[in-house]
């Protein structure tokens, strides 16, 4: 009953905790709203129900057969990366239900870290990343689909290191978040034609705020593609 209540909270919650930092007349309100930003966020990975999700069974099957390094280099559809954050769950000895919570805290935080390279002020780092939060993109990638929630997470990082001129671990970041799923490689491409954009006043933030809607785009054509594929080999 109480995940009933808290999920009919989070939404006007989370929208005023992002808008606090800009209300003047509030001391501390930057640090105050980062701590229920974080509270609130944490209460609902860490206390959501983790058998809910579509592919929980399908990765937690995943997890039970990681044994050692093979498992990490025959990574399931080459997804190296992942397969690493596996591994080392199940070197830390975590249960596959405490693994996925876990998980999705480290995914958040590294969201959360890329918002903060990518962003001039803490007040903006909090209202980009609840933002962010109430999308469907982020319940769905960063609960479920989590594979392309952490590919979308280390991408939003090496934008935001790249901003600040770390420009090889931002390129380094990159290929990891390839390797964690290759659904983020468009965005790869987009990145490689930065100049591009830039010569055009098209921004680092324009292309963050692109992503989730890109997603969506996405999956349709790949539903598409599948359903020509599909005929092509009947006939």
């Amino acid at each position: 009953m109480y995940q009933y209540f808290y999920t009919l909270l989070f939404v006007p919650l989370l929208s005023v905790i992002a808008f606090l930092p800009f209300f003047r007349g509030l001391k501390f309100q930057t640090i105050i709203a980062t701590l229920l930003s974080w509270i609130t966020v944490l209460g609902l990975l860490i206390f959501r129900d983790v058998h809910a999700p579509a592919d929980y069974l399908s990765y937690i099957s995943i997890y039970d057969g990681m044994s050692g390094i093979d498992s990490v280099l025959n990574a399931y559809q080459g997804d190296v990366t992942f397969a690493v954050f596996l591994h080392i769950g199940k070197l830390l000895g975590l249960d596959g239900e405490t693994f996925f919570i876990v998980f999705s805290v480290v995914n958040t935080v590294i969201l959360f870290l890329g918002f903060k390279y990518l962003f001039p002020t803490q007040k903006y780092v909090i209202f980009s990343f609840l933002l962010f939060v109430l999308t469907s993109t982020f319940v769905l990638m960063f609960t479920n689909a989590i594979r392309q929630g952490l590919s979308i997470a280390l991408f939003i990082l090496a934008i935001g290191l790249h901003s600040r001129s770390h420009k090889l671990t931002s390129y380094l970041i990159i290929v990891s978040a390839i390797f964690s799923h290759s659904s983020i490689i468009p965005f790869a491409c987009f990145f490689a034609l930065r100049s591009y954009f830039v010569e055009r006043k098209i921004n680092y933030r324009v292309i963050l705020l692109a992503i989730p809607f890109c997603f969506f785009i996405g999956y349709s054509l790949l539903d598409i593609l599948s359903l020509y594929f599909i005929i092509i080999v009947v006939d």
